[in-house]
């Protein structure tokens, strides 16, 4: 809390989405009690699900050069949080969003401000590639089949194969599915 004209001002941490007053709520807890540790604050924090994941798959390598980045997914969207946090030098940590207050803020106390924090692993065959990505990405902003051949290479059998396997690793039957 910061202190304004003679009265307490809250200062809220930075969260994805902004419109989210539950999970501001809740990440606002977890920085309380970090400060109160004296350990760093000055995280952003992204909730992960599928009501954001459009909007994060758009925006996502936008960063300042000294924004670190925590990740709380739904167990379902973990393939993309975790290929976040391997390919992306600003995501620190990922944490589902079952795992306990406690466990998120000894997890982050832990470590020093900038470094990896540690993170369930995924299976070999449930991680998500660099080239999964991209068609996550370009499906999302609504490329045609014709264009994803065409940036790829490939005939429709295998981008229609590489939409299959990616919506299996999501857990849904149909990629577009992860979307509504």
């Amino acid at each position: 809390m910061n202190t304004e004209q003679g009265r307490e001002v809250k200062i809220y941490p930075r969260c994805f989405p902004e419109s989210n007053h539950y999970f501001q709520t809740g990440i606002s807890g977890i920085v309380d009690r970090l400060s109160n540790e004296g350990c760093s604050t000055s995280y952003i924090f992204i909730h992960l699900n599928r009501y954001t994941l459009a909007e994060c798959l758009l925006q996502f390598p936008n960063f300042n050069e000294e924004d670190d980045v925590i990740i709380i997914s739904t167990p379902q969207l973990m393939p993309v949080a975790v290929f976040w946090l391997t390919e992306n030098r600003h995501v620190r940590a990922v944490f589902k969003s079952t795992t306990s207050m406690d466990e998120v803020i000894n997890t982050i106390s832990d470590n020093r401000l900038g470094d990896k924090m540690p993170t369930m692993p995924l299976k070999r065959h449930h991680m998500i590639s660099l080239r999964e990505m991209q068609v996550l990405k370009q499906t999302l902003e609504g490329h045609s089949l014709n264009d994803l051949q065409e940036t790829h290479y490939r005939p429709a059998s295998t981008i229609h194969g590489w939409k299959a396997g990616i919506a299996r690793k999501l857990g849904v039957r149909k990629l577009r599915h992860i979307f509504s």
